[in-house]
């Protein structure tokens, strides 16, 4: 009976400490904030607009004069940008790009191992979202704090556009080397011609450029960007 007794004055003690602490805990809850909220108040990313050059056209549309400006662009929305292009992108510099979420674990994974062995950063493993955050919002310069910064700025852009969003303006955002900047103003620069005119062969030669614009400049060294070309379509070929 004492025992139980007790029992009741421990439980009638400890309750109002209960309580409090109970209290304390949600209003600790109520101000952690998660890290989408962080990162919206940080990273805020409400458009992406790319500068382009303007054009002079006649009364049906047609080109008269381009009036350069600080990239040469001319920037085309999903819908006229043809699917083989789409897929030799995705195919060669990103095959996870529908599922992962900006970023790509394994992919980091892989590129960490790689660069702890060179002592130096030899690869990057950037997938579609983040080469466009880079292009866009920050610099060229290889640092792991840039990389994480650029692995942050493209989960931002997963949560602010679709892919079919995302894929288009990393196709106008892209360099084509001497000047061109996405693929409308590649395909004129180097076939005089849209590129909706151009043929898989041509379009695959363009997606050759972007991986390394001065290494593949198709006007000093043309052999080179026609060899990244072949591996491009054999890399199409290989991924049915």
């Amino acid at each position: 009976m004492m025992k139980t007794l007790s029992g009741y004055i421990l439980i009638l003690l400890l309750l109002p400490v209960f309580i409090l602490c109970a209290f304390q805990t949600v209003d600790e809850a109520r101000q952690v904030k998660s890290l989408n909220e962080i990162l919206d108040k940080k990273i805020k990313i409400q458009d992406v607009n790319l500068p382009q050059k303007s054009a002079i056209v006649d009364h049906n549309g047609a080109l008269i004069s381009n009036i350069p400006g600080s990239e040469s662009r001319l920037y085309l929305e999903s819908r006229n940008i043809p699917p083989f292009l789409k897929n030799i992108f995705i195919v060669s510099e990103d095959r996870h790009f529908y599922t992962h979420p900006g970023f790509d674990l394994y992919a980091i994974g892989r590129a960490m191992a790689v660069n702890l062995k060179s002592h130096g950063i030899s690869q990057g493993a950037s997938t579609i979202t983040q080469q466009l955050a880079r292009n866009v919002f920050l610099s060229q310069q290889r640092t792991y704090n840039r990389k994480l910064s650029e692995v942050l700025y493209a989960y931002q852009l997963e949560r602010s556009f679709s892919k079919k969003k995302i894929l288009e303006l990393y196709l106008n955002a892209i360099y084509f080397q001497n000047g061109a900047y996405g693929i409308e103003a590649a395909a004129q620069k180097y076939f005089n011609k849209h590129i909706q005119q151009l043929t898989k062969g041509e379009q695959a030669f363009l997606a050759a450029i972007p991986n390394n614009p001065t290494l593949y400049d198709p006007l000093k060294h043309f052999n080179f960007t026609k060899a990244r070309q072949v591996r491009l379509i054999d890399q199409l070929r290989a991924s049915g």
